[in-house]
């Protein structure tokens, strides 16, 4: 569970930052144009302070992505850990069960190796 609640927080941190870099992209379209028709120098200045704002948040985000994907890897090992644990029970489980079953057939064939003589002696 844990391990699926990673999973998805990295999802969402890659969400944050596809969403981000089309905001970059279409700012940078919207600028193109703005640059080919009249250039209006309040609206060039917002684009690029706008531009700058998404430079720095792609990067944080670029690194939000990096703890959320170490998190996720983190907690893969330790549930591919603990699954091993389980197998590695459940393989000794079976074995114990292997040798109760095996320890049950030797006293029984020990009963009933003792009423066949038991009867046999009795014949004499």
């Amino acid at each position: 569970m844990e391990y699926g609640q990673a999973m998805t927080e990295l999802e969402r941190e890659r969400d944050k930052l596809r969403t981000l870099e089309i905001q970059r992209t279409d700012t940078l379209s919207s600028f193109r144009e703005g640059i080919n028709s009249d250039v209006n120098p309040s609206v060039a200045g917002f684009h690029n302070s706008f531009l700058t704002w998404l430079k720095e948040a792609i990067s944080r985000q670029i690194e939000n992505v990096k703890r959320a994907e170490a998190e996720a890897e983190r907690r893969r090992v330790i549930l591919a850990e603990a699954m091993k644990e389980r197998k590695m029970l459940e393989t000794l489980k079976d074995k114990h069960y292997e040798n109760f079953v095996r320890e049950q057939n030797i006293e029984e064939q020990k009963i009933v190796d003792e009423i066949v003589s038991f009867r046999h002696g009795k014949r004499e």
